[in-house]
């Protein structure tokens, strides 16, 4: 499935690509679909940040998959692509308990005269973030409920779940429900995905 779903991304031949953490749990050899990744090449290169299941397996051996995947890890960190949008990643906010006067320290130190995409793994201080007029946020983490009844836990504990939102004044927020699944290897009236983006930077 893991090299199915990689051959699916590169025939869409994305200039980059996202990774919003929780990758590490894959069986007795995660080498195997780490050097999977890797070779994987896009014109701008691979970007992410850790989910909180990159903090549970230890963050040694997560930053070691990170490394051996070819992926640039962003831990509170900004990286300026070619075409000038400014990738923001932050640590699992949850997780690392992440507070709202640390993303927004974070989120100043970027150009509000560019475009700027936030990866963040949870969504959690989505309004902090919009306040400080980020373009887009990209999330993960609630696998849209995956199996009943989680699809109702998650309704309660976050309000963003799933899909576009609109966050005023100007940011968009998207929430995947990821490319595989969490635990059992199982959805119930939901499905996996990968999502493709398309956007206009600016130089």
């Amino acid at each position: 499935k893991w090299e199915k779903a990689l051959q699916t991304i590169a025939k869409e031949k994305p200039d980059v690509i996202f990774v919003l953490g929780d990758l590490f749990e894959y069986g007795p050899n995660p080498d195997r679909y780490a050097h999977a990744l890797a070779e994987l090449k896009t014109p701008y290169g691979t970007f992410g940040v850790f989910g909180n299941h990159e903090y549970y397996t230890g963050l040694n051996n997560s930053l070691d998959f990170y490394k051996k995947a070819n992926i640039t890890l962003l831990n509170n960190q900004i990286h300026t692509l070619p075409n000038g949008v400014e990738v923001i990643g932050v640590k699992d906010i949850a997780t690392a308990r992440v507070s709202p006067a640390e993303l927004n320290r974070l989120l100043a130190s970027s150009s509000d005269r560019k475009t700027r995409i936030l990866l963040s793994h949870q969504p959690l201080l989505t309004e902090e973030a919009a306040a400080q007029g980020i373009d887009l946020i990209l999330s993960g983490h609630t696998h849209k409920g995956q199996i009943f009844p989680f699809n109702f836990l998650v309704k309660l504990k976050y309000s963003h779940i799933y899909g576009w939102y609109h966050l005023p004044p100007k940011t968009n927020l998207y929430v995947t429900s990821g490319m595989f699944y969490w635990g059992m290897p199982l959805r119930l009236f939901t499905s996996a995905e990968i999502p493709m983006i398309y956007i206009q930077g600016n130089e």
